[in-house]
């Protein structure tokens, strides 16, 4: 026996339908509601990309800052940089591990800042093209929710009445 019973009875007039497995508010009958779930889907994936893809931005720019310094670089420095990283968004845990392995100062760092520099740049633009295929198939299920629309409309006009030599009376003339 289902311990919330409602949920099995149909929502009454004026309330909005019971939520159904998988998220979705539409109704189990609806026929659009596979076709706004994969858009919905798709959606969320490149909202996330293009959240990624910011995050990427400012500590590629800040890494790039940073290796302007060359060798003057002090673990100061890296330290402000961070702290800049954080109040722009950028977790304190993905930039603990980043600077896990940084070395003290000098050579080393300027190294150390030049190789994750290269590797956050070469990362965005992996991203980048990532964020561009999530939105061409976030526009393709956006089309295909908008034929289903049109598909499925109850309220759609009647065809205009075809005239001339191909209409379907004139296929019955002698």
């Amino acid at each position: 026996m289902d311990p919330n019973p409602s949920v099995l009875l149909p929502a009454a007039a004026g309330q909005a339908p019971a939520p159904q497995p998988g998220g979705s508010l539409m109704p189990a009958s609806d026929p659009l509601a596979p076709l706004s779930a994969a858009h919905d889907q798709a959606s969320a994936q490149y909202t996330k990309l293009v959240e990624a893809q910011t995050k990427l931005d400012h500590i590629r720019s800040g890494l790039a800052e940073l290796a302007r310094l060359g060798d003057t670089i002090s673990t100061d420095d890296v330290v402000k940089e961070a702290g800049k990283l954080v109040a722009s968004g950028v977790s304190p845990m993905e930039l603990a591990e980043l600077l896990a392995d940084m070395p003290p100062g000098g050579p080393g760092l300027a190294a150390w800042v030049s190789q994750h520099a290269t590797s956050a740049a070469m990362n965005e633009a992996k991203l980048g093209q990532m964020v561009q295929m999530s939105r061409h198939q976030m526009g393709t299920k956006a089309l295909q929710l908008l034929a289903g629309h049109a598909a499925f409309s109850p309220a759609q006009a009647p065809l205009p009445a075809m005239t001339g030599p191909l209409a379907p009376e004139a296929s019955n003339a002698p």
